[in-house]
């Protein structure tokens, strides 16, 4: 059993768990760059921007008004700009990690979310199409 490192009330019966796969340097597992708090609120930010669909959500880090990169990849040295959000056991416990939609086809974000990004201005056309094939994209 996974002990995490923090957890976050969010709302009645949802929280929000910091996984220490993602912040201790595991090999193969991708690992966060920014603060658990920064993390908490990208899922935050994520579920009050509807990018959480079922058992699984999408997120940015937003800076300024600009998207912002959330970790590094399993090799520890790409950089990922976008955050994979899952509620593994359907229990409202939600966990994170920076998705590397290159390597893994489950960490490419649904149409669904792309499309929401797309049309807020989030990113431009070209990155949203890098990242529904699985091509190399940075920011």
């Amino acid at each position: 059993m996974v002990t995490f490192l923090t957890t976050y009330s969010i709302a009645p019966g949802l929280s929000y768990c910091v996984h220490p796969h993602h912040r201790n340097r595991m090999r193969g597992k991708s690992q966060w760059t920014i603060g658990a708090n920064e993390e908490r609120d990208v899922f935050v930010s994520a579920k009050t921007q509807n990018w959480i669909q079922s058992s699984e959500g999408w997120g940015l880090h937003i800076v300024g008004g600009c998207v912002a990169y959330v970790g590094i990849a399993q090799d520890h040295a790409r950089q990922l700009f976008v955050a994979k959000f899952v509620n593994g056991n359907q229990n409202q416990f939600w966990h994170g990690y920076p998705a590397d939609h290159q390597r893994h086809a489950q960490d490419i974000p649904s149409e669904f979310v792309l499309r929401r990004w797309l049309v807020g201005g989030l990113l431009p056309p070209q990155k949203i199409a890098k990242l529904q094939r699985g091509k190399p994209c940075s920011l």
